[in-house]
């Protein structure tokens, strides 16, 4: 990891992170030639001297711990004196709930296998994205309010993995197998707790 500077004076801090630009900036936009070593040239400059300041460099603190799901952890804006050293430390702040959601999908097993003891023509691999999740829940309306899919008949060819449901009652079995396993999941990733078995067995 390439080491940052900070410009110090004494112990306030003036500029973070430092720069072969800044410097020549200071310096009446002198040409200090492409990728000049800053940190040997700075006490030799006239802003250096004329301003007493000393360039630094900055450790960066250990990460702490945090929840990646429910949780964000960025480097802080400044560096901070601790012990003599400029150090870089961390903010954990709570994630928004479009970056938890975000964590979730990422986290997201991308199938479940459901297999069905009375029915195997229904056995396979159901994808576990916002589309499916959303798929399923159009046909369990559907099934509700008219008896039928949205397609007007009791069966239906699931396009994500070719399976025709020969029946609603199978679909609502599978359906609600899929539901809870994304729940589960869910709840684990972001309790940061092991995934459930990504296979699921129904009568």
């Amino acid at each position: 990891m390439v080491t940052q500077y900070a410009e110090v004076h004494g112990a306030t801090l003036i500029n973070f992170p430092y720069s072969a630009v800044l410097m020549s900036a200071q310096n009446n936009n002198t040409n200090y030639g492409s990728n000049p070593d800053f940190v040997s040239i700075y006490p030799t400059t006239d802003w250096a001297k004329a301003t007493g300041n000393t360039l630094a460099p900055v450790t960066i603190a250990a990460q702490p711990a945090y929840n990646p799901v429910t949780q964000v952890c960025a480097p802080n804006d400044a560096p901070t004196l601790i012990s003599g050293v400029w150090t870089l430390g961390w903010t954990v702040r709570a994630a928004s709930q479009e970056q938890q959601a975000a964590a979730v999908l990422a986290a997201m097993p991308l199938t479940v296998q459901i297999n069905s003891t009375s029915t195997p023509s229904v056995n396979g691999a159901y994808t576990t994205n916002p589309a499916q999740i959303e798929m399923f829940a159009a046909q369990e309306i559907s099934i509700l309010a008219t008896g039928n899919f949205t397609n007007g008949q009791t069966t239906l060819l699931w396009l994500d993995n070719g399976v025709v449901f020969p029946n609603t009652a199978i679909f609502v079995a599978v359906a609600k197998a899929y539901a809870v396993y994304v729940t589960e999941c869910e709840l684990a990733i972001a309790a940061g707790a092991a995934l459930p078995a990504p296979t699921v067995t129904i009568a």
